[in-house]
């Protein structure tokens, strides 16, 4: 199976404590909570779209059917069997995801139907990762932990961060040297320029980007916990506590 487990990316030089907490998040999720992310290997599958474009067409005419699609190659019945499993995840996770947004009101309610995605359908992209870091980051004192979404140049762009100020201060304009971001899909856990350095180079074949331009964050939001919800979680996620 094929997750999101960044270990080999993230340095584990820590040049403060806050960062080096950052880093414990995204090895928590990475243990705790393995799954598939459907953009993590978007490239992958878009390669594959058109190397097989052919099939490809035939896989969409046939919505996704296999038992509608008959070869003697056995390359082509395993590209089939991929686009197949890529569609059926695509679909469950935007399922798991309206139902989570219709049935749940509360922030509580919302955090806990994405913990129950990410545990039981192992399924979960960047905006699972960063509302869930920005638990695990609240659960161990971080009260001022947030996302942010990213943009490029002046257009927003379909990605979600954990972010957090290092001094406890609230997250205002994402300053360098204050400001860190914890991006478990990316696996990059640093200050927020150093992290929106690395996206150059490691995340525009994920997105449709210009020439010209460069990363940056924009947008704030924070969950609303009560201290006795984060108590609640503390007990139910023992795992997610950082031990001392």
């Amino acid at each position: 199976m094929n997750t999101v487990s960044n270990n080999k990316c993230i340095p584990f030089s820590a040049r403060c404590p806050q960062i080096k907490d950052a880093q414990q998040v995204c090895h928590s999720i990475d243990a705790n909570l393995p799954h598939i992310s459907t953009t993590k290997i978007s490239p992958f599958i878009k390669r594959l779209q058109q190397k097989y474009s052919d099939l490809y067409y035939s896989f969409y005419y046939n919505k996704g059917r296999e038992d509608a699609f008959c070869s003697a190659n056995d390359l082509e019945r395993k590209i089939f069997k991929i686009f197949a499993w890529n569609f059926e995840n695509m679909h469950k996770l935007n399922s798991l995801r309206l139902n989570n947004l219709i049935l749940e009101n509360s922030d509580l309610g919302k955090i806990l139907g994405i913990l129950r995605m990410l545990k039981f359908s192992k399924l979960g992209n960047c905006y699972e990762s960063a509302k869930t870091a920005e638990l695990i980051m609240k659960m161990n004192g971080y009260k001022n932990a947030g996302t942010a979404n990213l943009k490029f140049g002046d257009f927003p762009i379909d990605h979600v961060v954990c972010v957090f100020n290092r001094d406890d201060s609230t997250v205002r304009n994402f300053e360098n040297n204050k400001t860190i971001i914890i991006d478990q899909w990316a696996g990059c856990v640093d200050f927020v320029n150093n992290v929106l350095r690395k996206y150059n180079s490691t995340l525009k074949e994920h997105f449709t980007c210009s020439a010209y331009g460069k990363f940056a964050l924009c947008g704030f939001e924070t969950m609303q916990l009560t201290q006795d919800e984060i108590k609640l979680l503390k007990n139910t996620y023992p795992e997610f506590v950082f031990k001392k």
